[in-house]
Protein backbone atom coordinates (compact mmCIF):
# COMPACT_ATOMS: atom_id res chain seq x y z
CA UNK A 1 0.00 0.00 0.00
CA UNK A 2 2.85 2.38 0.88
CA UNK A 3 4.44 1.74 -2.53
CA UNK A 4 1.17 2.42 -4.33
CA UNK A 5 0.76 5.71 -2.47
CA UNK A 6 4.29 6.72 -3.42
CA UNK A 7 3.63 5.97 -7.08
CA UNK A 8 0.42 7.96 -6.97
CA UNK A 9 2.08 11.02 -5.45
CA UNK A 10 3.50 12.49 -8.62
CA UNK A 11 0.30 12.08 -10.59
CA UNK A 12 -1.62 14.22 -8.10
CA UNK A 13 -0.99 17.83 -8.89
CA UNK A 14 -0.61 20.08 -5.87
CA UNK A 15 -2.69 23.31 -5.86
CA UNK A 16 0.17 25.48 -7.16
CA UNK A 17 -0.03 28.92 -8.64
CA UNK A 18 0.53 28.81 -12.40
CA UNK A 19 0.31 32.52 -13.02
CA UNK A 20 2.87 33.72 -15.54
CA UNK A 21 4.11 30.29 -16.56
CA UNK A 22 2.34 30.26 -19.91
CA UNK A 23 3.77 33.69 -20.71
CA UNK A 24 7.29 32.50 -19.94
CA UNK A 25 6.96 29.57 -22.33
CA UNK A 26 7.35 31.83 -25.36
CA UNK A 27 11.10 32.21 -24.94
CA UNK A 28 11.54 28.59 -23.92
CA UNK A 29 11.01 27.71 -27.58
CA UNK A 30 12.75 30.74 -29.05
CA UNK A 31 15.26 28.53 -30.88
CA UNK A 32 12.75 26.00 -32.20
CA UNK A 33 12.45 26.68 -35.90
CA UNK A 34 9.41 24.61 -36.94
CA UNK A 35 5.94 25.44 -35.68
CA UNK A 36 5.14 21.75 -35.69
CA UNK A 37 7.48 18.86 -34.97
CA UNK A 38 8.97 17.00 -37.90
CA UNK A 39 9.99 13.57 -36.57
CA UNK A 40 13.20 12.10 -37.90
CA UNK A 41 13.23 8.69 -39.44
CA UNK A 42 15.85 6.09 -38.66
CA UNK A 43 15.04 4.21 -41.84
CA UNK A 44 17.89 3.58 -44.26
CA UNK A 45 18.76 6.83 -46.00
CA UNK A 46 17.71 6.99 -49.62
CA UNK A 47 20.24 9.51 -50.92
CA UNK A 48 23.07 7.01 -51.29
CA UNK A 49 23.76 6.85 -55.01
CA UNK A 50 25.76 3.80 -56.15
CA UNK A 51 28.12 6.11 -58.05
CA UNK A 52 28.57 8.58 -55.16
CA UNK A 53 28.52 6.77 -51.87
CA UNK A 54 30.49 6.89 -48.67
CA UNK A 55 33.04 4.13 -48.25
CA UNK A 56 32.58 2.13 -45.08
CA UNK A 57 35.73 0.09 -44.70
CA UNK A 58 34.99 -2.53 -47.32
CA UNK A 59 31.22 -2.83 -46.69
CA UNK A 60 28.78 -1.94 -49.44
CA UNK A 61 26.94 1.19 -48.35
CA UNK A 62 23.44 -0.23 -48.78
CA UNK A 63 24.30 -3.33 -46.77
CA UNK A 64 25.79 -1.22 -44.00
CA UNK A 65 22.76 1.05 -43.81
CA UNK A 66 20.38 -1.90 -43.68
CA UNK A 67 22.35 -3.34 -40.79
CA UNK A 68 22.49 0.06 -39.08
CA UNK A 69 18.73 0.48 -39.32
CA UNK A 70 17.98 -3.03 -38.07
CA UNK A 71 20.50 -2.81 -35.23
CA UNK A 72 19.18 0.59 -34.20
CA UNK A 73 15.65 -0.80 -33.92
CA UNK A 74 16.94 -3.83 -32.01
CA UNK A 75 18.91 -1.61 -29.62
CA UNK A 76 15.93 0.57 -28.80
CA UNK A 77 13.88 -2.52 -28.06
CA UNK A 78 16.71 -3.96 -25.97
CA UNK A 79 16.78 -0.82 -23.81
CA UNK A 80 13.07 -1.17 -23.12
CA UNK A 81 13.46 -4.88 -22.47
CA UNK A 82 15.65 -3.98 -19.47
CA UNK A 83 13.06 -1.65 -17.92
CA UNK A 84 10.74 -2.78 -15.16
CA UNK A 85 7.10 -3.15 -16.18
CA UNK A 86 7.87 -3.19 -19.89
CA UNK A 87 10.56 -5.78 -20.62
CA UNK A 88 11.62 -9.29 -19.81
CA UNK A 89 13.34 -8.18 -16.59
CA UNK A 90 9.83 -7.81 -15.18
CA UNK A 91 9.57 -11.60 -15.21
CA UNK A 92 11.93 -11.81 -12.23
CA UNK A 93 9.88 -12.31 -9.07
CA UNK A 94 10.55 -12.49 -5.37
CA UNK A 95 11.19 -15.59 -3.29
CA UNK A 96 7.78 -17.00 -4.22
CA UNK A 97 5.99 -16.82 -7.56
CA UNK A 98 2.98 -15.15 -5.94
CA UNK A 99 5.04 -12.18 -4.78
CA UNK A 100 5.02 -9.03 -6.92
CA UNK A 101 7.83 -8.49 -9.42
CA UNK A 102 11.13 -7.43 -7.94
CA UNK A 103 11.68 -4.71 -10.53
CA UNK A 104 9.87 -1.43 -9.97
CA UNK A 105 7.98 -0.11 -13.00
CA UNK A 106 10.30 2.36 -14.70
CA UNK A 107 13.45 1.03 -13.02
CA UNK A 108 16.22 0.66 -15.61
CA UNK A 109 18.20 -2.52 -15.01
CA UNK A 110 21.85 -2.31 -16.07
CA UNK A 111 21.85 -5.92 -17.28
CA UNK A 112 19.79 -9.07 -16.70
CA UNK A 113 23.05 -10.74 -15.65
CA UNK A 114 22.69 -11.79 -11.99
CA UNK A 115 26.03 -13.53 -11.58
CA UNK A 116 29.52 -13.43 -13.05
CA UNK A 117 29.05 -10.48 -13.05
CA UNK A 118 25.99 -9.34 -11.09
CA UNK A 119 24.69 -6.20 -12.80
CA UNK A 120 21.06 -6.71 -11.79
CA UNK A 121 20.78 -3.24 -10.25
CA UNK A 122 19.68 0.23 -11.22
CA UNK A 123 22.64 2.58 -11.46
CA UNK A 124 21.49 6.19 -11.33
CA UNK A 125 23.89 7.15 -14.11
CA UNK A 126 23.15 4.25 -16.49
CA UNK A 127 19.41 4.63 -15.99
CA UNK A 128 19.46 8.36 -16.73
CA UNK A 129 21.44 7.89 -19.93
CA UNK A 130 19.08 5.17 -21.12
CA UNK A 131 16.10 7.41 -20.39
CA UNK A 132 17.79 10.25 -22.27
CA UNK A 133 17.72 8.02 -25.35
CA UNK A 134 14.01 7.37 -24.85
CA UNK A 135 13.40 11.10 -24.38
CA UNK A 136 15.16 11.73 -27.69
CA UNK A 137 12.96 9.13 -29.34
CA UNK A 138 9.85 10.60 -27.69
CA UNK A 139 10.70 14.05 -29.00
CA UNK A 140 11.61 12.63 -32.41
CA UNK A 141 8.13 11.11 -32.61
CA UNK A 142 6.60 14.53 -31.97
CA UNK A 143 5.59 13.71 -28.40
CA UNK A 144 2.96 11.27 -29.63
CA UNK A 145 4.53 7.97 -28.55
CA UNK A 146 2.42 7.12 -25.52
CA UNK A 147 4.26 3.86 -24.85
CA UNK A 148 7.54 5.68 -24.34
CA UNK A 149 5.76 8.39 -22.39
CA UNK A 150 4.41 5.79 -19.96
CA UNK A 151 7.91 4.35 -19.49
CA UNK A 152 9.41 7.74 -18.72
CA UNK A 153 6.54 8.63 -16.39
CA UNK A 154 7.23 5.46 -14.42
CA UNK A 155 10.94 6.28 -14.39
CA UNK A 156 10.13 9.66 -12.84
CA UNK A 157 7.99 8.00 -10.18
CA UNK A 158 10.69 5.45 -9.43
CA UNK A 159 13.22 8.28 -9.20
CA UNK A 160 10.97 9.97 -6.65
CA UNK A 161 11.03 6.81 -4.54
CA UNK A 162 14.77 6.22 -4.82
CA UNK A 163 15.58 9.83 -4.00
CA UNK A 164 13.81 9.42 -0.67
CA UNK A 165 15.37 6.07 0.21
CA UNK A 166 18.02 6.34 2.92
CA UNK A 167 21.24 4.59 1.91
CA UNK A 168 24.92 4.34 2.88
CA UNK A 169 25.65 7.72 1.25
CA UNK A 170 23.12 9.49 3.46
CA UNK A 171 19.51 10.58 3.69
CA UNK A 172 17.12 12.59 1.55
CA UNK A 173 16.76 15.15 4.33
CA UNK A 174 20.39 16.19 3.99
CA UNK A 175 20.42 15.44 0.22
CA UNK A 176 23.58 13.36 0.73
CA UNK A 177 21.70 10.18 -0.17
CA UNK A 178 21.31 11.47 -3.74
CA UNK A 179 24.97 10.67 -4.33
CA UNK A 180 24.33 6.94 -3.93
CA UNK A 181 25.39 5.29 -7.22
CA UNK A 182 23.12 2.24 -7.39
CA UNK A 183 20.02 0.64 -5.87
CA UNK A 184 18.41 -2.74 -5.92
CA UNK A 185 15.79 -3.05 -8.63
CA UNK A 186 12.96 -3.05 -6.07
CA UNK A 187 14.03 0.41 -4.90
CA UNK A 188 15.75 -0.73 -1.71
CA UNK A 189 19.30 0.44 -0.94
CA UNK A 190 22.44 -1.48 -1.84
CA UNK A 191 24.25 -1.86 1.47
CA UNK A 192 27.56 -3.48 0.53
CA UNK A 193 30.81 -1.60 0.09
CA UNK A 194 31.04 0.43 -3.11
CA UNK A 195 32.66 3.49 -4.64
CA UNK A 196 30.48 6.20 -3.16
CA UNK A 197 29.43 8.92 -3.49
CA UNK A 198 29.17 9.38 -7.25
CA UNK A 199 28.09 12.91 -8.07
CA UNK A 200 27.18 12.55 -11.75
CA UNK A 201 23.92 10.65 -11.11
CA UNK A 202 21.73 13.51 -9.83
CA UNK A 203 22.87 15.78 -12.67
CA UNK A 204 22.19 13.15 -15.34
CA UNK A 205 18.82 12.23 -13.85
CA UNK A 206 17.83 15.89 -13.79
CA UNK A 207 18.95 16.31 -17.42
CA UNK A 208 16.92 13.31 -18.53
CA UNK A 209 13.77 14.48 -16.76
CA UNK A 210 14.21 18.08 -17.92
CA UNK A 211 14.58 16.82 -21.48
CA UNK A 212 11.28 15.01 -21.09
CA UNK A 213 9.61 18.04 -19.55
CA UNK A 214 10.87 20.21 -22.39
CA UNK A 215 9.47 17.78 -24.94
CA UNK A 216 6.13 17.88 -23.13
CA UNK A 217 6.18 21.67 -23.12
CA UNK A 218 6.76 21.64 -26.84
CA UNK A 219 3.72 19.40 -27.21
CA UNK A 220 1.86 21.94 -25.08
CA UNK A 221 2.83 24.64 -27.56
CA UNK A 222 1.31 22.52 -30.31
CA UNK A 223 -1.84 21.91 -28.30
CA UNK A 224 -1.25 18.33 -27.18
CA UNK A 225 -0.42 18.70 -23.49
CA UNK A 226 -2.08 20.78 -20.82
CA UNK A 227 -1.20 19.42 -17.37
CA UNK A 228 0.99 22.31 -16.24
CA UNK A 229 0.29 21.64 -12.57
CA UNK A 230 1.72 18.14 -12.80
CA UNK A 231 4.76 19.49 -14.60
CA UNK A 232 5.40 22.09 -11.89
CA UNK A 233 4.97 19.43 -9.21
CA UNK A 234 7.60 17.29 -10.87
CA UNK A 235 9.95 20.24 -10.98
CA UNK A 236 9.60 20.85 -7.26
CA UNK A 237 9.45 17.26 -6.05
CA UNK A 238 11.97 15.52 -8.32
CA UNK A 239 14.14 18.09 -10.11
CA UNK A 240 14.83 20.56 -7.30
CA UNK A 241 16.42 17.97 -4.96
CA UNK A 242 18.80 16.80 -7.68
CA UNK A 243 19.60 20.33 -8.86
CA UNK A 244 20.16 21.58 -5.32
CA UNK A 245 22.47 18.62 -4.70
CA UNK A 246 24.52 19.54 -7.77
CA UNK A 247 24.68 23.19 -6.76
CA UNK A 248 25.81 22.34 -3.24
CA UNK A 249 28.37 19.61 -4.03
CA UNK A 250 29.87 20.28 -7.47
CA UNK A 251 33.26 21.20 -5.98
CA UNK A 252 33.43 18.11 -3.74
CA UNK A 253 35.31 14.93 -4.58
CA UNK A 254 33.58 11.71 -5.52
CA UNK A 255 34.06 8.56 -7.59
CA UNK A 256 34.30 8.62 -11.37
CA UNK A 257 32.08 7.18 -14.08
CA UNK A 258 33.92 3.84 -13.88
CA UNK A 259 33.66 3.76 -10.07
CA UNK A 260 37.42 3.46 -9.64
CA UNK A 261 38.98 6.91 -9.16
CA UNK A 262 38.26 9.29 -6.28
CA UNK A 263 38.64 12.99 -6.93
CA UNK A 264 37.34 15.49 -9.50
CA UNK A 265 36.14 14.18 -12.85
CA UNK A 266 35.57 15.82 -16.23
CA UNK A 267 32.53 13.71 -17.09
CA UNK A 268 30.86 14.59 -13.80
CA UNK A 269 31.68 18.28 -14.14
CA UNK A 270 30.20 18.55 -17.65
CA UNK A 271 26.99 16.83 -16.54
CA UNK A 272 26.77 19.21 -13.59
CA UNK A 273 27.30 22.30 -15.76
CA UNK A 274 24.55 21.26 -18.16
CA UNK A 275 22.23 20.47 -15.25
CA UNK A 276 22.80 23.94 -13.80
CA UNK A 277 22.31 25.61 -17.17
CA UNK A 278 19.06 23.83 -17.96
CA UNK A 279 17.92 23.93 -14.35
CA UNK A 280 18.22 27.73 -14.40
CA UNK A 281 15.97 27.88 -17.44
CA UNK A 282 13.32 25.61 -15.97
CA UNK A 283 13.44 27.45 -12.67
CA UNK A 284 12.59 30.65 -14.53
CA UNK A 285 9.74 28.94 -16.36
CA UNK A 286 8.04 27.99 -13.09
CA UNK A 287 8.82 31.31 -11.42
CA UNK A 288 11.51 30.00 -9.06
CA UNK A 289 13.73 32.99 -9.77
CA UNK A 290 16.02 32.76 -6.76
CA UNK A 291 17.03 29.22 -7.70
CA UNK A 292 17.36 30.22 -11.35
CA UNK A 293 19.86 32.91 -10.39
CA UNK A 294 21.75 30.52 -8.13
CA UNK A 295 21.94 27.75 -10.76
CA UNK A 296 23.07 30.20 -13.43
CA UNK A 297 25.73 31.67 -11.13
CA UNK A 298 26.99 28.15 -10.38
CA UNK A 299 27.28 27.26 -14.07
CA UNK A 300 29.23 30.45 -14.74
CA UNK A 301 31.64 29.60 -11.94
CA UNK A 302 32.11 26.01 -13.06
CA UNK A 303 33.04 26.57 -16.71
CA UNK A 304 36.35 28.41 -16.17
CA UNK A 305 37.16 26.04 -13.32
CA UNK A 306 36.77 23.05 -15.66
CA UNK A 307 38.86 24.69 -18.38
CA UNK A 308 41.68 25.30 -15.95
CA UNK A 309 41.57 21.96 -14.14
CA UNK A 310 41.21 19.32 -16.84
CA UNK A 311 43.79 20.17 -19.55
CA UNK A 312 47.26 18.61 -19.60
CA UNK A 313 50.55 19.88 -21.04
CA UNK A 314 49.75 18.31 -24.42
CA UNK A 315 46.51 20.32 -24.59
CA UNK A 316 44.36 17.22 -24.08
CA UNK A 317 41.44 16.83 -21.72
CA UNK A 318 42.25 14.67 -18.73
CA UNK A 319 39.43 12.65 -17.24
CA UNK A 320 40.39 12.70 -13.58
CA UNK A 321 42.20 14.96 -11.13
CA UNK A 322 44.36 13.58 -9.69
CA UNK A 323 45.18 11.14 -12.51
CA UNK A 324 47.02 8.69 -10.22
CA UNK A 325 49.61 7.65 -12.82
CA UNK A 326 47.02 7.28 -15.60
CA UNK A 327 47.51 9.11 -18.88
CA UNK A 328 44.23 10.98 -18.43
CA UNK A 329 42.95 9.82 -21.84
CA UNK A 330 39.55 8.27 -21.26
CA UNK A 331 36.46 7.30 -23.23
CA UNK A 332 34.35 9.12 -20.62
CA UNK A 333 35.54 12.46 -21.99
CA UNK A 334 33.94 11.63 -25.33
CA UNK A 335 30.79 10.36 -23.63
CA UNK A 336 30.44 13.78 -22.04
CA UNK A 337 30.96 15.45 -25.43
CA UNK A 338 28.20 13.52 -27.19
CA UNK A 339 25.75 13.72 -24.30
CA UNK A 340 26.27 17.35 -23.33
CA UNK A 341 23.85 18.68 -25.94
CA UNK A 342 21.33 15.84 -26.21
CA UNK A 343 17.83 17.25 -26.15
CA UNK A 344 19.00 20.86 -25.92
CA UNK A 345 18.45 23.62 -28.40
CA UNK A 346 18.09 26.44 -25.91
CA UNK A 347 18.64 30.00 -27.03
CA UNK A 348 21.07 32.15 -25.09
CA UNK A 349 18.57 34.79 -23.98
CA UNK A 350 19.97 34.57 -20.46
CA UNK A 351 23.57 34.20 -21.55
CA UNK A 352 24.90 30.97 -20.13
CA UNK A 353 22.65 28.25 -21.50
CA UNK A 354 24.65 27.15 -24.54
CA UNK A 355 28.17 27.76 -23.33
CA UNK A 356 30.38 24.67 -23.26
CA UNK A 357 33.69 24.14 -21.53
CA UNK A 358 35.08 22.55 -24.70
CA UNK A 359 33.16 22.14 -27.96
CA UNK A 360 33.44 18.99 -30.05
CA UNK A 361 35.73 20.89 -32.46
CA UNK A 362 37.96 22.51 -29.85
CA UNK A 363 41.69 21.68 -30.11
CA UNK A 364 41.51 20.07 -26.67
CA UNK A 365 38.71 17.71 -27.69
CA UNK A 366 40.25 16.87 -31.07
CA UNK A 367 43.57 16.10 -29.40
CA UNK A 368 41.79 13.84 -26.93
CA UNK A 369 39.87 11.92 -29.59
CA UNK A 370 43.04 11.43 -31.62
CA UNK A 371 45.03 10.27 -28.59
CA UNK A 372 42.38 7.72 -27.58
CA UNK A 373 42.11 6.25 -31.10
CA UNK A 374 45.88 6.17 -31.51
CA UNK A 375 46.41 4.34 -28.24
CA UNK A 376 43.67 1.77 -28.82
CA UNK A 377 44.81 1.04 -32.38
CA UNK A 378 47.94 -0.69 -31.12
CA UNK A 379 46.66 -1.89 -27.73
CA UNK A 380 44.40 -4.76 -28.85
CA UNK A 381 45.28 -7.62 -31.18
CA UNK A 382 41.92 -7.44 -32.95
CA UNK A 383 42.71 -3.86 -33.88
CA UNK A 384 46.13 -4.74 -35.29
CA UNK A 385 44.47 -7.45 -37.39
CA UNK A 386 41.75 -5.09 -38.56
CA UNK A 387 44.18 -2.39 -39.63
CA UNK A 388 46.19 -4.93 -41.65
CA UNK A 389 43.18 -6.01 -43.68
CA UNK A 390 41.64 -2.54 -43.98
CA UNK A 391 40.62 -1.18 -47.37
CA UNK A 392 40.51 2.56 -46.94
CA UNK A 393 41.78 5.13 -49.42
CA UNK A 394 42.46 7.61 -46.62
CA UNK A 395 44.28 5.16 -44.38
CA UNK A 396 41.81 5.85 -41.58
CA UNK A 397 40.01 2.83 -40.20
CA UNK A 398 37.81 2.41 -37.17
CA UNK A 399 39.08 0.28 -34.32
CA UNK A 400 37.69 -1.21 -31.11
CA UNK A 401 37.82 1.25 -28.21
CA UNK A 402 38.34 0.44 -24.54
CA UNK A 403 37.68 2.65 -21.54
CA UNK A 404 41.19 4.02 -21.03
CA UNK A 405 44.85 2.98 -21.47
CA UNK A 406 45.88 0.48 -18.83
CA UNK A 407 42.38 -0.74 -17.95
CA UNK A 408 42.51 -4.13 -16.21
CA UNK A 409 38.80 -4.94 -15.72
CA UNK A 410 37.91 -7.80 -18.07
CA UNK A 411 34.18 -8.04 -17.36
CA UNK A 412 34.55 -10.68 -14.66
CA UNK A 413 37.61 -9.70 -12.68
CA UNK A 414 40.98 -8.05 -13.20
CA UNK A 415 43.46 -9.23 -15.80
CA UNK A 416 43.59 -7.12 -18.96
CA UNK A 417 40.96 -4.68 -20.14
CA UNK A 418 39.01 -5.15 -23.37
CA UNK A 419 37.19 -3.00 -25.90
CA UNK A 420 33.70 -1.91 -24.87
CA UNK A 421 30.75 -1.63 -27.23
CA UNK A 422 29.66 1.64 -25.65
CA UNK A 423 33.09 3.25 -26.04
CA UNK A 424 33.39 2.17 -29.67
CA UNK A 425 29.94 3.59 -30.45
CA UNK A 426 30.82 6.79 -28.61
CA UNK A 427 33.84 7.46 -30.83
CA UNK A 428 31.61 7.02 -33.89
CA UNK A 429 29.10 9.39 -32.33
CA UNK A 430 31.81 11.99 -31.70
CA UNK A 431 32.95 11.83 -35.32
CA UNK A 432 29.37 12.22 -36.57
CA UNK A 433 28.91 15.15 -34.22
CA UNK A 434 32.15 16.73 -35.41
CA UNK A 435 31.01 16.41 -39.03
CA UNK A 436 27.72 18.09 -38.14
CA UNK A 437 29.58 20.89 -36.36
CA UNK A 438 31.62 21.67 -39.46
CA UNK A 439 28.63 21.35 -41.77
CA UNK A 440 26.53 23.98 -39.96
CA UNK A 441 29.24 26.66 -39.91
CA UNK A 442 28.57 29.85 -41.93
CA UNK A 443 29.92 30.31 -45.44
CA UNK A 444 32.80 32.54 -44.38
CA UNK A 445 34.14 29.90 -41.99
CA UNK A 446 37.42 28.05 -42.13
CA UNK A 447 38.54 24.84 -40.50
CA UNK A 448 42.06 24.08 -39.45
CA UNK A 449 43.30 20.66 -40.50
CA UNK A 450 43.91 18.47 -37.47
CA UNK A 451 45.91 15.27 -37.21
CA UNK A 452 42.65 13.44 -36.52
CA UNK A 453 41.39 13.93 -40.08
CA UNK A 454 44.37 15.21 -42.08
CA UNK A 455 44.55 11.96 -44.12
CA UNK A 456 41.05 12.67 -45.44
CA UNK A 457 42.30 15.62 -47.48
CA UNK A 458 46.01 14.81 -47.58
CA UNK A 459 46.90 18.25 -46.29
CA UNK A 460 49.40 19.36 -43.70
CA UNK A 461 48.23 19.68 -40.11
CA UNK A 462 47.41 23.31 -39.36
CA UNK A 463 46.40 24.34 -42.86
CA UNK A 464 43.16 26.32 -43.03
CA UNK A 465 40.45 25.22 -45.47
CA UNK A 466 37.76 27.69 -46.50
CA UNK A 467 34.10 26.75 -46.34
CA UNK A 468 33.76 27.04 -50.13
CA UNK A 469 36.77 24.79 -50.81
CA UNK A 470 35.69 21.31 -52.02
CA UNK A 471 38.09 19.84 -49.48
CA UNK A 472 35.95 21.26 -46.68
CA UNK A 473 33.05 19.04 -47.72
CA UNK A 474 35.53 16.22 -48.19
CA UNK A 475 36.40 16.49 -44.51
CA UNK A 476 32.74 16.43 -43.50
CA UNK A 477 31.88 13.38 -45.58
CA UNK A 478 35.13 11.67 -44.63
CA UNK A 479 34.38 12.08 -40.91
CA UNK A 480 31.02 10.37 -41.42
CA UNK A 481 32.71 7.50 -43.24
CA UNK A 482 35.31 7.31 -40.48
CA UNK A 483 32.52 7.11 -37.90
CA UNK A 484 30.86 4.37 -39.92
CA UNK A 485 34.00 2.30 -39.73
CA UNK A 486 33.84 2.36 -35.92
CA UNK A 487 30.21 1.25 -36.06
CA UNK A 488 31.35 -1.54 -38.37
CA UNK A 489 33.62 -2.80 -35.57
CA UNK A 490 30.46 -3.34 -33.54
CA UNK A 491 28.88 -5.19 -36.46
CA UNK A 492 31.84 -7.56 -36.48
CA UNK A 493 31.74 -8.40 -32.79
CA UNK A 494 28.10 -8.25 -31.68
CA UNK A 495 25.99 -11.36 -31.42
CA UNK A 496 24.41 -12.75 -34.59
CA UNK A 497 21.03 -11.90 -33.08
CA UNK A 498 22.02 -8.24 -32.49
CA UNK A 499 22.85 -8.71 -28.82
CA UNK A 500 25.62 -6.73 -27.13
CA UNK A 501 27.37 -7.47 -23.89
CA UNK A 502 29.57 -5.03 -22.04
CA UNK A 503 32.90 -5.97 -23.66
CA UNK A 504 34.44 -8.07 -26.41
CA UNK A 505 37.74 -9.87 -26.02
CA UNK A 506 40.87 -7.99 -27.05
CA UNK A 507 42.35 -11.07 -28.76
CA UNK A 508 39.45 -13.25 -29.96
CA UNK A 509 36.80 -10.58 -30.45
CA UNK A 510 34.11 -12.64 -28.73
CA UNK A 511 31.71 -10.97 -26.33
CA UNK A 512 32.25 -11.17 -22.58
CA UNK A 513 31.14 -9.50 -19.38
CA UNK A 514 27.58 -8.55 -18.49
CA UNK A 515 25.15 -9.65 -21.19
CA UNK A 516 22.58 -7.38 -22.80
CA UNK A 517 24.12 -4.28 -21.23
CA UNK A 518 21.63 -1.45 -21.39
CA UNK A 519 24.39 1.12 -21.75
CA UNK A 520 25.78 -0.66 -24.83
CA UNK A 521 22.40 -0.43 -26.54
CA UNK A 522 21.92 3.19 -25.50
CA UNK A 523 25.32 4.21 -26.88
CA UNK A 524 24.65 2.47 -30.19
CA UNK A 525 21.18 3.91 -30.62
CA UNK A 526 22.36 7.42 -29.70
CA UNK A 527 25.22 7.19 -32.21
CA UNK A 528 22.82 6.09 -34.92
CA UNK A 529 20.51 8.98 -34.11
CA UNK A 530 23.40 11.45 -34.28
CA UNK A 531 24.44 10.00 -37.62
CA UNK A 532 20.98 10.55 -39.01
CA UNK A 533 20.97 14.12 -37.70
CA UNK A 534 24.30 14.77 -39.38
CA UNK A 535 23.21 13.24 -42.68
CA UNK A 536 20.15 15.47 -42.77
CA UNK A 537 22.46 18.47 -42.48
CA UNK A 538 24.84 17.28 -45.19
CA UNK A 539 22.28 16.23 -47.76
Amino acid sequence: MKLLLLFATLSLAAPLSLGGIADRLSWLFSSSSPSHPKPLSLKPLTFYDPDDKLETDGIASVEFLEWLYNQSSYSLGAIIDNIGGYGSVSEFHGAHWSEPPLVLPGAVVASPSKSDPDYFYQWTRDAAMAIQALVTKFKDDGGTNKNISHIIDDYVRTSYIIQRTDNPSGSFKTLKGLGEPKFRVDGSPFLNEWGRPQRDGPALRALAIMGYMRAQLEVLQWGGYSDLESLVTRYREVLVPDLDYVQQTWFQDGFDIWEEMYGQHYFTAIAQIKAMQQGARFARVVGDFSRADLYEKTAREMIPSVRNMFVDQKNRIVANVPSNERSGIDCSTLISAVHSSIGTSFSSQFGVYDEEAFTIASPEMLNTIQALIQDMSSRFQINKDRIKRAKSSSGLVGVAIGRYPGDVYDGYGTSAGNPWFLCTATVANALYKLAEHYEIQPQNSKLKVHELFAPLVKEKVGKEISRDDPKYEQVVRGLIAYGDSFMDVIREHQGHDGSMSEQFNRDTGYMQGARHLTWSYEAFWTATFQRNQTMKRVW
